[in-house]
């Protein structure tokens, strides 16, 4: 028997083994080659760090020359990032405020608590949530 009868006999079964040869190796490097892009892809945890003793600013309209304290002065924040920034952080870089702007004629209102966390990192929570604003009210004196 001649080889040209060797590669022509059942040849479209043989074409068709080879296609599907060809397509399973495919499909196996481009799995093989995703797992490597999985593995050397860096992973990046959150972590939290809780700031206490952050000292609380009055937001006020510049018009308002009233005067005012908040109980209590300080706040906790907990922030989140990644844990070389975090680390980093100073309690100073966190601002907390309190916007005072829309007070009436109120002596002693709740207010809810904001925050401006440095760049890259979240805030997670407040404590407490919001505080007592109580406006400073200063008698004076007959002449």
């Amino acid at each position: 028997m001649p080889a040209r009868n060797n590669i022509l006999s059942n040849f479209w079964w043989k074409l068709f083994s080879l296609l599907l040869a060809a397509l399973t190796w495919v499909t196996i490097q481009t799995v093989l080659e995703r797992d490597q892009t999985l593995v050397q892809s860096p992973i990046t945890t959150v972590s939290t760090r809780e700031f206490p003793s952050v000292p609380l600013h009055l937001m006020a309209s510049t018009f308002n020359t009233n005067r005012f304290r908040t109980i209590p002065p300080e706040v906790t924040v907990e922030l989140s990032g990644s844990e070389d920034v975090l680390k980093g952080v100073d309690a100073k870089e966190i601002t907390a405020f309190v916007d005072v702007t829309e007070i009436g004629e109120e002596k002693l209102v709740r207010r809810d608590v904001h925050a401006e966390p440095p760049k890259n990192l979240k805030i997670v929570s407040i404590k407490p949530p919001n505080v007592s604003v109580e406006r400073i009210v200063v008698e004076r004196i007959a002449e």
